[in-house]
C-alpha cells in the first residue's frame, strides 16, 4: 500500500520488450511486508493488474531463551539441559537444543532466527553428586582383643546426607563379607550402630569388619580395614614349686617358680598379680607378653610382714579381658604361706634313778607356726 518505487534494469537500460529488474526496498518497519511490482511501457501505458512478488517480514530483534532441566535435585545421574527459545532457532554450537552433563558444568548455548539474529544463553548444572560418601569405623580399634561381642560404630557424612550404613563381617579373611544390619539413624553422638543380634563368635577367630556407606543420592562407599581377635580362652597359671594350694612356711624371703602360660595365638598376656589376706593386688609383671613367663618371683614387702599365715590369691589377665582367678583353696589353687622367723624351743626329760640299761629319756619340742 505504499507508494510506487523505481526499479533497476538488470542490463542497466530499458530497451527491450522484455527486461529483467531488481529494486532494493527502503528502510521497513518491524514486521511483515507484501511486494508487488507493475510495468510502464516507453508508450506510457501502465499494468494495471499489478504482480504480488513476495510477502515477506522484517526481523531485527535477536531471540531469547530459558533453559529447561531434566532436573534440579541432587543426583548421581545425568542432567539433560533443553534450550527452550522464544521463536524457531537453529543451535550453531551443539547437536540439538539439548545438552547431556554427566558431570557438573555449564555452557552456553548459541543460536540464530530465521532472520539471521543470533541470540546466546548460559546453562549450568550443579546438582549432580557422584562422590562416594566418606566414613570411618570407630570403634572397635584395628587389631584389638575381645571375649564379648565387640560395640561396632562408625560415623559418615555426605554433602547430600546419609541414607543408610551397613554393617559387615567376615571369619578369618575367608569368603564374602556376611551382612550384620542396616542402621538408617545416628545415635546422638552422630554415629552408627551395628547389630550382633543371632550372631555366634567362634574362640580364636579373628574378624575383618566393613561398612558400606550410601547417601543421599544412592553413591556408596566402603570403609573397611579394621580387624580384632575374638578370644575367650582363660590364660593358664602353672604351680611347678610349690604345688598348688600347698602350706608352705618361710623364715627368708621366698621365691616362687609358678609360671604364667601365654595361649598360643590368642591375645596377649597383660598382666600377672598376687594378693596377701584379701588386701590389694601386686604386679608380677605388667607388660604385654606373647610368651610364657617363667621368671621366679617374690613377695615384694616380705621385709616388713609380721610372722604369720597368710593366704595368697594370684590371678592373671590377657588383652582380651579374660581373667584367671586362682584365690587360695587348699592343694587346689592360689598358697597358704607362713613367715616363721622364731626359734623353736625343745625340752627332755628322763627317770632320776634307774636299775637298769637303757634309760628312757623323753623329748618335746614346740614352735609358734611351724
Amino acid at each position: 500500500g505504499g507508494g510506487w518505487l523505481p526499479a533497476d534494469p538488470t542490463d542497466g537500460s530499458f530497451d527491450s520488450p522484455d527486461e529483467g529488474f531488481n529494486f532494493t526496498t527502503p528502510e521497513l518497519s518491524e514486521g511483515p511486508h507484501q511486494v508487488e511490482a507493475r510495468a510502464t511501457a516507453s508508450s506510457g501505458n501502465i499494468q494495471t493488474e499489478m504482480l504480488s512478488l513476495s510477502l515477506f517480514s522484517v526481523d531485527t530483534t535477536p531471540p531469547t531463551a530459558t533453559i529447561s532441566y531434566s532436573t534440579t535435585e541432587p543426583t548421581n545421574g545425568n542432567v539433560t539441559a533443553t534450550l527452550v527459545p522464544s521463536e524457531p532457532v537453529t543451535v550453531t554450537n551443539n547437536d540439538g537444543l539439548s545438552r547431556v552433563f554427566s558431570e557438573n558444568g555449564s555452557f552456553t548455548f548459541e543460536f540464530v532466527d530465521a532472520a539471521g539474529n543470533t541470540g546466546s544463553v548460559f546453562g549450568e548444572v550443579n546438582n549432580i553428586d557422584n562422590t562416594a560418601p566418606t566414613g570411618s569405623l570407630t570403634i572397635p580399634a584395628n587389631g584389638s582383643f575381645k571375649n564379648t561381642k565387640p560395640t561396632f560404630r562408625a560415623s559418615a557424612s555426605d554433602a547430600n546426607g546419609i541414607a543408610s550404613v551397613k554393617f559387615q563381617y567376615k571369619p578369618n579373611s575367608v569368603g564374602d563379607f556376611i551382612d550384620l544390619n542396616t542402621d538408617t539413624t545416628p545415635n546422638a553422638s552422630g554415629l552408627y550402630q551395628a547389630s550382633w543380634s543371632g550372631v555366634t563368635l567362634i574362640n580364636g577367630t579373628t574378624y575383618d569388619l566393613q561398612i558400606i556407606i550410601t547417601d543421599g543420592v544412592g553413591n556408596q562407599g566402603t570403609v573397611d580395614g579394621i580387624s580384632f581377635l575374638y578370644d575367650t580362652q582363660l590364660p593358664d597359671i602353672f604351680y611347678n614349686d610349690p604345688l598348688g594350694g600347698e602350706t608352705v612356711w618361710y623364715k627368708t624371703s621366698p621365691l616362687f617358680d609358678i609360671d604364667f602360660l601365654y595361649d598360643e595365638g590368642g591375645a596377649p598376656l597383660d598382666y600377672a598379680q598376687y594378693r596377701l589376706d584379701g588386701g590389694s593386688y601386686k604386679n608380677i609383671f605388667t607388660t604385654d607378653r606373647t610368651s610364657d613367663y617363667l621368671t621366679n618371683w617374690g613377695i615384694a614387702s616380705w621385709s616388713t610382714l609380721t610372722e604369720g599365715p597368710y593366704q595368697l590369691d594370684l590371678r592373671l589377665r590377657d588383652k582380651a579381658g579374660n581373667i584367671n582367678t586362682d584365690n587360695y583353696q587348699e592343694n587346689e589353687t592360689g598358697l597358704s604361706i607362713g613367715k616363721d622367723l622364731t626359734t623353736p624351743s625343745s625340752t627332755a626329760s628322763s627317770p632320776n634313778f634307774a636299775n637298769s640299761s637303757p634309760i628312757p629319756v623323753s623329748y618335746t619340742a614346740a614352735d609358734d607356726y611351724s
